[in-house]
């Protein structure tokens, strides 16, 4: 038997204040550019596993909720998975982590937990659970069951970093796949990569830099230098003007090492930066 599920990616790519707080280059990410590329990931995915797919949101329009909805409806699918980007509070702050709003029915529910699962099994982030989403218009008003994902944070610097690469973006297609496949018992195919000839690619790689320390001694820079030894990371300590400086590198583009030393950073509540090599 073959199932259709309706893909929908949140919002357009013009829809007033979703989208990141600006970079410290002055750039930022709207939330569609992410959502519309996990779902085009997603289509690929659950194609590959036999399933049939329906877009309700092709356009870069901000289609109607309802719209989104009646299309669903009309074409009696078996399932609606709606991919979003968070938000707190649309400045930079601290909540962060991944959500899954489902609704009243035992096959929504089953299906939210089921992609839930998969998404805790990727790149480390906080839990914050499968959630009631009955207030929610796509949940409430779609026939068949119908989830809402919530992958990550827009105003929080660490996540919003990872929201913009395609590494993650994919990542997360594949684990919305898995547990889709799970939840309608269906294999899950991974898709087939060719292994060509090995190439010498040079990747861009981080410096991360953290400062001012008063003293060598300084109890944050002893915690710090025991965190990364612990890691097995290289770092070296400079002086300038009786005040240190940290710097631990380099690490590549996407890196998980990178990430888990940000996140580290923020809870204690230390001042740095990220250089990208030249």
């Amino acid at each position: 038997m073959s199932y259709t599920i309706a893909l929908d990616d949140g919002h357009g790519m013009e829809t007033a204040g979703k989208r990141t707080p600006k970079f410290n280059d002055g750039t930022f990410m709207r939330e569609n550019e992410f959502n519309r590329a996990v779902v085009n990931y997603l289509n690929v995915e659950l194609k590959r596993c036999g399933f049939k797919t329906l877009l309700t949101a092709p356009t870069d329009e901000d289609t109607p909720l309802a719209t989104r909805v009646s299309i669903a409806n009309k074409n009696k699918v078996d399932a609606f998975v709606s991919v979003h980007a968070n938000a707190f509070t649309g400045s930079w702050g601290e909540a962060n982590g991944v959500e899954v709003f489902v609704g009243m029915s035992k096959q929504s529910k089953e299906l939210g937990k089921a992609v839930h699962k998969y998404l805790l099994q990727g790149t480390k982030q906080t839990d914050r659970g499968v959630k009631n989403g009955t207030h929610l218009y796509v949940i409430s008003r779609t026939v068949a069951p119908a989830i809402l994902v919530e992958c990550a944070f827009m105003d929080n610097k660490v996540e919003a970093e990872l929201l913009r690469t395609d590494s993650f973006r994919k990542e997360c297609a594949i684990e919305i796949a898995k547990g889709i496949c799970e939840a309608f018992k269906v294999k899950y195919v991974k898709e087939k990569v060719q292994v060509a000839a090995k190439q010498k690619v040079k990747r861009k790689r981080h410096n991360v830099r953290v400062y001012w320390f008063p003293s060598a001694t300084n109890s944050g820079l002893v915690a710090l230098k025991k965190y990364l030894d612990s890691k097995k990371l290289d770092y070296k300590v400079t002086q300038t003007n009786g005040k240190f400086m940290l710097e631990s590198y380099w690490y590549p583009q996407d890196s998980k090492g990178k990430y888990a030393l940000e996140q580290w950073l923020q809870a204690k509540g230390f001042n740095y930066d990220i250089q990208l090599e030249k």
